[in-house]
C-alpha cells in the first residue's frame, strides 16, 4: 500500500471510529461485558464463565472479551441531535446497533518494573481513540509493579479484576483497591506516585487513560475510590449493572469524571441482550478478553500529544512537563523529597 492510500485509509477508518452510535444491541449467550461513555466537549473485563463482563463509555464505545484479546471499532448509526448527555442517550428508544469497521489485536508487553499488559488503544495501531488515550489489561505479581513515575494532563480509571492493589503519591494520599475496586485519579497539573501489588499471586486489573480538555488539563490533582459494595447496581431482562460511572436502567452513579463518562460492568443471562443508546458524535469500541465487554466515550477533538506519561496539546507543553518535572515546579514541586515506601 503506498503512503497516499495507508494515510487515506487511516483517515477513513479514523473517521468511522469517530462517528456516532445510537445504540448497541448484544445477543449473549451469558457472560459479562463492561460499557464505558464519555461526552465531548468543545475546546473498563470477563470471566470464562457466565460471570464475564463488560463496561460502557460514552465518549469511544468499546467491547472487552478475553481470551483473543482484540478492539473493534464501530461506524455511526441516527440519533437525535438534541441528545448531548449520557443521561438524555439512556432515553432514547434502541434503533440499529453499529457494525465492526475495524479489528486490532492488542498485544503483551513490558511497563513499568517487571509488569506485563495487554494494550490495544495506546498501541501501534489504535494510538489513542478520542478521548481514550489507553487501555492496559495488567498482570502483575510481586514484586513487579509500577514504582514512582509522573502523569501530567489526564484522567486514569483503574479498575481490579482480581487482586489486591495499594497506591501511594507525593503528597501523602494512600489508598487500596481490592477486586472489583475502582480507582479514578485526575492527574491534572502534575502527580507522581506508585501502583503496586499487595497480594501473593497474580493481580490483574484494567487502567484506561481518558484525556482532559485543555482547560482541565493544569488543574489541581485529584482521586475518587469507590469499593465494590459501594457500586450503584440495576437489573433488567436478563442483565445486571454494575454502574461505576454515568446511568444505566435508571440509575446513576455518584462518581464524577472530569471528561464526563459512563463505566459500566454488565452481567448477561444467556438469550439476553443489551441495548445501549449511544448520542451522536460519540466514538466506541469493544474489547475482548474472556467473555464481553464494552466501552464508549464522546471526542475531545483537541489535539493530542503524547510522550510517555504526560499527555498534553502541544510538542512545547510535553517539552515544559518534561523540564517542570525535572526541576521539581509547575506541579512537581514534591518529587525530590519523596518516594513511596
Amino acid at each position: 500500500m503506498t503512503d497516499d492510500a495507508a494515510t487515506k485509509k487511516k483517515a477513513t477508518d479514523d473517521a468511522e471510529a469517530a462517528a456516532a452510535a445510537a445504540a448497541l444491541a448484544w445477543p449473549t449467550g451469558g457472560g459479562r461485558r463492561v460499557l464505558l461513555a464519555s461526552r465531548k466537549t468543545s475546546s473498563s473485563s470477563a470471566r470464562s464463565s457466565a460471570k464475564t463482563r463488560p463496561f460502557l463509555c460514552l465518549a469511544v464505545l468499546l467491547l472487552l472479551i478475553l481470551v483473543v484479546t482484540a478492539v473493534f471499532l464501530f461506524p455511526p448509526a441516527i440519533m437525535s441531535s438534541s441528545s448531548s448527555s449520557a443521561a438524555a442517550a439512556a432515553s432514547v428508544p434502541f434503533q440499529s446497533p453499529r457494525k465492526v469497521v475495524k479489528k486490532v489485536l492488542s498485544l503483551s508487553q513490558s511497563e513499568g518494573q517487571g509488569a506485563t499488559v495487554r494494550r490495544s488503544i495506546g498501541g501501534h495501531e489504535v494510538r489513542n481513540l478520542d478521548p481514550f488515550l489507553l487501555l492496559d489489561e495488567f498482570s502483575v505479581s510481586k514484586p513487579a509493579g509500577f514504582p514512582d513515575h509522573p502523569h501530567r494532563g489526564f484522567e486514569t480509571v483503574t479498575y481490579m479484576l482480581d487482586g489486591v492493589f495499594t497506591h501511594q503519591d507525593f503528597s501523602g494520599h494512600t489508598g487500596t483497591i481490592r477486586t472489583g475496586d475502582v480507582q479514578g485519579m485526575t492527574a491534572g497539573r502534575g502527580i507522581v506516585h506508585s501502583e503496586m501489588p499487595a497480594a501473593d499471586g497474580v493481580q490483574k486489573g484494567l487502567q484506561l487513560w481518558i484525556n482532559l480538555a485543555s482547560k482541565d488539563k493544569m488543574m489541581e490533582p485529584r482521586y475518587q475510590e469507590l469499593e465494590s459494595k459501594d457500586i450503584s447496581q440495576a437489573e433488567k431482562d436478563g442483565v445486571a449493572v454494575r454502574i461505576i460511572a454515568g446511568e444505566a436502567f435508571g440509575v446513576r452513579s455518584p462518581v464524577y469524571t472530569r471528561t464526563p463518562t459512563m463505566y459500566m460492568d454488565f452481567t448477561m443471562q444467556p438469550g439476553s441482550q443489551l441495548h445501549q443508546p449511544i448520542p451522536e458524535g460519540w466514538n466506541a469500541f469493544v474489547y475482548i478478553i474472556e467473555g464481553e465487554g464494552v466501552f464508549a466515550g464522546q471526542p475531545l477533538n483537541e489535539p493530542v500529544v503524547q510522550q510517555g506519561p504526560f499527555v498534553m496539546n502541544s510538542r512545547a507543553q510535553i517539552q515544559q512537563a518534561m523540564e517542570d518535572y525535572y526541576y521539581g515546579r509547575n506541579g512537581f514541586e514534591k518529587p525530590s523529597q519523596w518516594s513511596s515506601a
